[in-house]
């Protein structure tokens, strides 16, 4: 295969139903499995030399640190999400051990309640 996609002959094609003189804007519609993905230093070309000489100088010289940061971000954000889950865990637990205590303190009330009545 020579890297040129097979043309089609489309008897319809119109040459002449769509020009711009100067095509000066490119649209993108992206869909991501991840959020947070960023794209730049789109090339547009038909070079594979040029994308990546392009390469070479933008995205290839500084990925390891993109990456680097990106890790450290996951880190503490994973570290925040883990520090409020045990704060809300301890919570549980704390409203747990007033139940507790608030049960023992209305048994202890019956029992004082019993020994007021014997006493009568």
């Amino acid at each position: 295969m020579n890297g040129h996609p097979k043309k089609i002959k489309n008897d319809k094609y119109d040459p002449e139903l769509v020009t711009w003189p100067k095509l000066e804007h490119v649209g993108f519609e992206l869909w991501t499995v991840n959020s947070g993905s960023i794209f730049d230093n789109i090339y547009i070309g038909d070079s594979m030399d040029e994308a990546n000489a392009l390469a070479d100088s933008t995205w290839k010289s500084f990925k390891d640190d993109e990456k680097a940061i990106k890790e450290k971000f996951d880190a503490a954000k994973k570290e925040a999400e883990d520090a409020k889950k045990a704060a809300a865990e301890a919570d549980k637990e704390e409203e747990a051990d007033k139940a507790d205590e608030d049960d023992k303190d209305d048994e202890d009330d019956k029992d004082d309640e019993d020994d007021e009545k014997k006493e009568l």
